[in-house]
């Protein structure tokens, strides 16, 4: 990784990204199309924009410690506020939220650890859960501005739970993982 952490485009894209969890909760508030197109809108404008910052960092050669930190934490504020604000509209199980948030703060926890900086590395089965809950997210914030139909609500729980399931199984990896790390460093 290059040694300079200075401020640099996708740098930028990703505090963009961050800044936009303050519109995105703030359309929840609006009046009902509004809230809908409004809120998805700004989520999935988020989530291009997480493909962008690491398109650009590549692409410029300019990955920085500071953009791998800031990149998963703007992820999930933006999921975090997501998942906040459809269970308080009654759009997902609270459940399935608190599952899903337990797992990011304990293996974001993990990864703190002088260990598990190595050992916990972002594997298949947590880029899976994290697109799979993008796109659930996605499908239940626009699932309202179809009238008439529940096959958005559908759909998008069935995401939601597959990627809770994902979240499960990449979370118990990620602290087998680090145990295994935390302890060897004991041995």
């Amino acid at each position: 990784m290059p040694e300079s952490n200075r401020f640099n485009p996708a740098l930028f894209v990703t505090c963009g990204r961050i800044a936009l969890v303050v519109p995105f909760v703030a359309c929840f508030y609006l009046p009902d199309s509004w809230r809908i197109w409004g809120a998805g809108s700004l989520f999935v404008a988020a989530g291009l924009s997480d493909a962008l910052d690491g398109w650009l960092a590549r692409r410029l050669n300019i990955v920085t410690e500071l953009g791998s930190i800031l990149d998963p934490v703007a992820d999930k504020v933006m999921h975090a506020a997501a998942l906040i604000m459809l269970t308080a509209d009654g759009r997902v199980p609270a459940v399935a939220a608190v599952i899903l948030l337990v797992r990011d703060f304990l293996v974001g926890g993990l990864r703190q650890t002088e260990q598990g900086r190595g050992a916990l590395a972002v594997s298949a089965v947590a880029k899976a859960k994290t697109a799979l809950q993008f796109l659930a997210l996605s499908v239940l914030l626009f699932a309202p501005g179809v009238p008439g139909t529940e096959w958005p609500v559908a759909v998008g729980l069935t995401l939601l739970w597959v990627s809770v399931t994902l979240s499960l199984w990449s979370g118990s990896l990620y602290t087998l993982r680090a145990v295994a790390a935390l302890t060897s460093k004991q041995d």
